[in-house]
């Protein structure tokens, strides 16, 4: 197994476990003890994890990867105010991706009204949600669908989106950070969402204010290749900041009446 692979793993088992133990960890991986350390010194410079006498646990500014039914509960009102703040920045006629995520179906909803769009999207959901809207082109990409993610994943999935150069993107995530850019729980998740960033001429990043600081498994984008961050001011005012000193464009969606950038 490579050492990526190992430490993706050790990650999904600190999601479940809330803890790990070098002995155990050299067991389930059948590796030598240096080998286990080698990695959780590694996850650590990552920000990953915090280790511990003879172990480590998930940092306090790692995401756990929630399904999509406990995900769809979560800051509801400021996922309302980010779909809005979103919607404004589409004009008429404009061709975009919509990421899968309890976020960007917000954005869906506010799209309502919006005239010739063309919306690609690997969410089932969204797809549905968009059915009635009678002046927008919707298109769901191919792909496996994964239960847990309710969205298209997989080389299908992958390939229809590479062959595509839209106006606008919004990607969800979970969790943004200087230190780390914009990251997603899963490799299969991560890829989806960096060939979503390539596509658009403007991709913005939609996430709720709790994401703002936090950072997950796997980087999906720098900080540099985003057109811009939509969120909402439930974030941290100094990751805000942090964010804004290192030139990324942050929308705050309390902050429209037209829509305010920053």
């Amino acid at each position: 197994m490579l050492a990526a692979e190992r430490r993706r793993r050790i990650i999904q088992i600190l999601e479940k476990e809330h803890s790990v133990r070098v002995s155990d960890l050299c067991a389930r991986f059948d590796v030598a003890d240096e080998t286990i350390r080698r990695d959780l010194k590694q996850l650590e410079a990552e920000g990953l994890v915090e280790r511990t006498h003879g172990g480590a646990v998930l940092s306090d500014r790692v995401r756990v990867a929630y399904p999509y039914h406990m995900r769809k509960v979560q800051a509801p009102i400021e996922k309302q105010r980010v779909g809005r703040a979103a919607a404004q920045l589409v004009e008429d006629g404009s061709t975009l991706i919509l990421d899968n995520g309890t976020t960007t179906l917000e954005v869906a909803r506010c799209l309502r009204g919006k005239r010739r769009l063309t919306v690609v999207t690997t969410s089932p959901l969204i797809a549905l949600e968009m059915t009635g809207y009678p002046d927008a082109t919707v298109i769901l990409t191919g792909g496996i669908l994964d239960p847990d993610s309710q969205s298209l994943i997989g080389p299908d999935a992958e390939e229809s989106l590479r062959k595509l150069s839209v106006d606008i993107a919004f990607i969800g995530t979970s969790g943004v950070s200087v230190e780390r850019g914009f990251t997603a729980s899963n490799v299969y998740e991560a890829q989806i969402k960096s060939i979503m960033v390539n596509a658009a001429s403007r991709p913005y990043v939609v996430a709720d204010g709790s994401k703002v600081g936090q950072s997950s498994l796997v980087c999906f984008s720098p900080l540099g290749e985003v057109f811009g961050l939509v969120t909402d001011s439930t974030a941290k005012p100094h990751e805000l900041d942090k964010l804004r000193e290192s030139g990324l464009d942050v929308v705050i969606a309390e902050e429209i009446s037209g829509v305010v950038q920053s």
